[in-house]
């Protein structure tokens, strides 16, 4: 720890780190370049089912919805993480596994796919649930129609 090196003693490390932290809305001082946008990569409706069907247990869907909404609909096999607590919950995603996430236009499963990046997952996708409602995949809702 260069802070130690430096000489400092009374040395504390916020384990959970800085995506947990802004999250949480506590302040911090953003660098050059933070916000700038960055282009996602996208999985469209056909290719996921393709890889929902090819090997289900290779991926993690990411529903960065709220809980009603992910209880009046989702992608079959989703979990749910809300975009608002998926820093502190993103523990739960296998980070050898290819993690995907989406909402409905792309606003929340954007800033989530933000957060994969700044948490060091590697293979992370966004995802469209408009567009696979659209291309006539199938929906669960929590009542298990």
């Amino acid at each position: 720890m260069q802070a130690a090196q430096l000489g400092y003693k009374n040395l504390f490390v916020y384990a959970e780190g800085m995506p947990v932290w802004e999250e949480a809305g506590y302040p911090f001082i953003k660098g050059p370049g933070y916000e700038a946008k960055v282009e996602t990569k996208k999985i469209l409706p056909k290719e996921l089912n393709a890889l929902l069907h090819k090997d289900k247990d290779a991926v993690i869907i990411v529903d960065v919805r709220d809980a009603y909404e992910f209880d009046e609909g989702h992608i079959p096999g989703a979990v749910n993480i809300p975009v608002v607590t998926f820093s502190a919950r993103s523990d739960a995603l296998d980070k050898k596994k290819n993690i995907i996430v989406y909402c409905n236009a792309g606003g929340r499963s954007y800033k989530a796919y933000r957060k994969l990046m700044k948490l060091g997952y590697k293979k992370y996708f966004q995802a469209l649930f408009a567009d696979w409602k659209e291309a006539g995949f199938p929906v669960e809702k929590k009542d298990g129609t």
